[in-house]
């Protein structure tokens, strides 16, 4: 399944997701990309801005695995990842959405967008998203798929 192939991911995105407060010294180099207490602040109140959006589903999804999943009308599941790039994964084929908005904001507010653009416009997200077919592909099966010798 898919969504095991992302286990290995989701275990480094607990500990960055995590506040800032339940941080460790390992995460130093997440705290510099921060780029200091003023982006650091936007992305925790985004953060919290995004529980307070998600489902009472979604967000248990998003606590327990770093992520969460989102019903795009006339288009099926989608899961939506903290990442700023290629977060928008159809666990079916395995194809990344890109649709990212212009200027610097926090993940979240990223999150939210997506979220809330899949779920009222799913029509426009994927007219300016660029599409990445099969790039999100388990490892089984891509070995599965993989000729024999």
């Amino acid at each position: 399944m898919l969504r095991q192939g992302y286990a290995r991911f989701v275990r480094g995105l607990r500990r960055r997701v995590a506040p800032s407060s339940e941080r460790t010294a390992a995460d130093a180099p997440m705290r510099q990309l921060l780029a200091g207490p003023p982006l650091a602040m936007a992305e925790r109140r985004a953060r919290d801005l995004l529980l307070r959006m998600l489902s009472g589903k979604q967000r248990r999804e998003f606590e327990l695995c770093g992520y969460f999943s989102v019903e795009a009308p006339g288009r099926g599941r989608f899961w939506i990842l903290p990442w700023r790039s290629l977060n928008v994964v159809e666990p079916v084929t395995g194809d990344c959405y890109c649709g990212m908005p212009e200027g610097r904001l926090p993940v979240y507010d990223l999150m939210l967008a997506q979220k809330l653009l899949l779920e009222n416009d799913p029509q426009h997200f994927f007219s300016v998203a660029n599409r990445h077919p099969n790039f999100a592909q388990h490892p089984r099966s891509a070995r599965a798929a993989a000729p024999r010798r």
